[in-house]
C-alpha cells in the first residue's frame, strides 16, 4: 500500500509539472515569432519644422524594412516623403536594436537633405544608423513596438 501511493503521488507531481508547463508555454511564454507587421504614424515637429509619416515595418527573422510615406514640411514648404529602409535586428538586454543597412528613396520622394535646415532623424536618412526599440506582447497574435518609451506600433504575427 505504501509503495503504490508513492508512485501515484510521484505521477500525480509529474502531471502537475507538465500541466504547468504545458500552460506556461501556451498562454504565458513568449512563442517565436518568425514574422511581425506593424502600422503606426511618425510625428515629429517643432516652429518651423515637422514630419507626418505613416510607418509599416515587417520584421522577419533578424531582417526587417519600414515603409515611410508622408509629408515633411519646413518653413511652409511640404515635401513627399516616400522611402523604404532596410535594416538588421540585434537583441540587446531584451530589446531589439534595429542597424539600417539600405534605403531606398522613391521616384515620389521629394525631401532633399541638402536643403533642409533640419535634419531628418538619422533613420530616417543614414546607412548605419541604429533604433532601439522594444516589443510587448498583448494577446496571442498582437504586439505593441515602442520606441524611447511611447508606444509607437500596433503589430500582428502571421501564425
Amino acid at each position: 500500500m505504501k509503495l503504490n501511493l508513492k508512485y501515484i503521488m510521484i505521477s500525480v507531481t509529474v502531471l502537475l509539472i507538465v500541466l504547468a508547463s504545458f500552460i506556461y508555454l501556451h498562454f504565458i511564454g513568449e512563442k517565436s515569432v518568425t514574422t511581425l507587421h506593424c502600422n503606426g504614424v511618425q510625428y515629429t515637429h517643432n516652429k518651423n519644422y515637422s514630419i507626418k509619416s505613416n510607418i509599416d515595418l515587417t520584421f522577419d527573422n533578424s531582417k526587417g524594412f519600414m515603409v515611410l510615406n508622408g509629408k515633411v514640411t519646413e518653413n511652409g514648404v511640404s515635401s513627399h516623403l516616400a522611402r523604404k529602409l532596410l535594416f538588421n535586428i540585434t537583441d540587446i538586454d531584451n530589446s531589439l536594436v534595429l542597424t539600417f543597412t539600405g534605403i531606398e528613396v522613391s521616384m515620389a520622394d521629394e525631401v532633399d537633405r541638402n536643403k533642409l535646415h533640419v535634419p531628418l532623424p538619422a533613420f530616417m536618412s543614414t546607412v548605419g544608423s541604429n533604433l532601439l526599440i522594444s516589443i510587448y506582447r498583448i494577446n496571442k497574435h498582437n504586439y505593441i513596438v515602442e520606441s524611447n518609451g511611447i508606444a509607437s506600433f500596433l503589430c500582428v504575427n502571421d501564425d
